[in-house]
């Protein structure tokens, strides 16, 4: 091997593909779509130790002497000309099966170094669900969605749970060099998050190279192979995608599962995935985007989806109400919205709060508005709390909910 191979362990919808593009712009680094080497890795593996005459098996005890170096020297008079071609020295390798191999690549490659690429849970099911809406056939969903057909949020949320729990292991395990990495901290600091992966790989890091690397992870051609389909559409990093799993209903995943979730999202710096996380700002993910973000996003919504649709309706009937939308962290904004005068008026701190009032985050109104969700499943899934002073609060809640979904 030319030099030390560098691997992205992660989960789908982690922004691996964000990664691979910004690294594959490093002068010194070649990182090709995914090329399912894992897979040729352990196929290598147990040739060699098959010909050798020990039986093969999955635990790194069960090769034979040597098939390991034999595996390496096959991949490297692979991957040399590839490096030739690009006139660089340092091969990194992103696949979204890597993790099922982990023992197999730390025989083949005892030197490498690992990216451990992580997101989080709830930001992972949220981006799964709305890149598979037409079927889950890619990413390595299918096999967990097989298994709960009648519930896909818990089906991710295992997914993310028995994978998380296979990389968090490696890290800890000490048999390779490993660097823990956030995908909510390289979009929310892109050139710091990677200056301090660029000293862990040990290449240049200086300010001009890592400004040119964000410039070129979108401009540039990376070549083919498989890859987020979204990064084609994308020009410039940003955060708007961080907190997106506020919308995903929690109490759709399992309690222990939950509990086992939970543990890995606070070993990681995570907000943990409470029974309020729907409608309350008190568990806020860490790095959701900043409340001065937020704030003006919240007043589009408001102003740009949410009025034109209360003055489009004739003759409304709903009762007035207070919507309280979370929106960030310590930051909700108040609304006033009477469909009888068609008005919608932003309340100061500490008033309102009359009569029927509705809290919720500032991303389930928009999947509500947007079609995302019925109101019927957000109010079964907690995802909207109702009070107020009468018993039919809930019932004047939904025809208001109903009234403002209508296109």
């Amino acid at each position: 091997m030319p030099a030390t191979p560098v691997f992205i362990v992660c989960n789908a919808r982690s922004g691996s593909t964000l990664l691979r593009c910004l690294l594959d712009s490093h002068p010194e680094i070649a990182c090709p779509g995914e090329t399912r080497l894992a897979q040729l890795t352990a196929s290598l593996l147990d040739v060699g130790t098959q010909l050798n005459g020990k039986p093969a098996g999955p635990a790194p005890s069960a090769a034979a002497p040597g098939a390991g170096a034999a595996a390496r020297e096959v991949i490297s008079g692979i991957v040399a000309p590839y490096l030739a071609q690009r006139g660089k020295s340092v091969w990194c390798d992103k696949s979204l099966f890597t993790v099922g191999y982990l023992g197999q690549f730390a025989e083949v490659f005892p030197d490498a170094r690992y990216v451990c690429l992580h997101r989080h849970a709830m930001d992972v099911i949220a981006s799964g669900l709305e890149a598979c809406r037409w079927g889950f056939r890619y990413y390595g969903f299918d096999e967990y969605i097989q298994r709960s057909t009648d519930n896909f949020v818990d089906a991710l949320a295992r997914y993310w749970t028995e994978r998380t729990t296979a990389i968090l292991s490696f890290e800890g395990s000490g048999r390779a060099a490993t660097y823990r990495m956030r995908y909510e901290d390289l979009v929310g600091e892109p050139e710091g998050a990677l200056a301090g992966l660029l000293e862990f790989l040990g290449v240049e890091q200086a300010g001009p190279v890592i400004r040119r690397m964000i410039a070129d992870a979108f401009a540039a051609d990376h070549g083919p192979g498989w890859g987020d389909h979204k990064m084609a559409m994308t020009t410039s990093i940003g955060s708007g995608s961080v907190g997106r799993g506020r919308a995903v209903p929690a109490m759709l995943i399992r309690p222990r599962r939950r509990s086992e979730m939970n543990e890995m999202l606070g070993a990681l710096g995570y907000a943990q995935v409470t029974d309020d996380w729907n409608v309350s700002g008190s568990a806020d993910a860490v790095l959701d985007s900043p409340s001065a973000a937020r704030a003006p996003r919240v007043d589009r919504l408001i102003r740009g989806l949410l009025l034109p649709r209360l003055r489009a309706v004739p003759e409304a009937d709903a009762p007035a109400a207070d919507l309280v939308l979370t929106c960030g962290p310590g930051l909700r904004e108040r609304w006033r919205v009477d469909p009888k005068r068609r008005t919608i008026t932003r309340l100061e701190d500490g008033t309102g709060e009359r009569g029927i009032q509705m809290r919720m985050r500032a991303e389930v109104l928009m999947d509500l508005l947007l079609r995302g969700v019925t109101v019927d499943s957000a109010l079964r899934a907690r995802m909207i709390t109702v009070t107020g002073g009468r018993a039919a609060a809930r019932q004047d809640a939904e025809r208001l909910l109903a009234l403002l979904a209508t296109e």
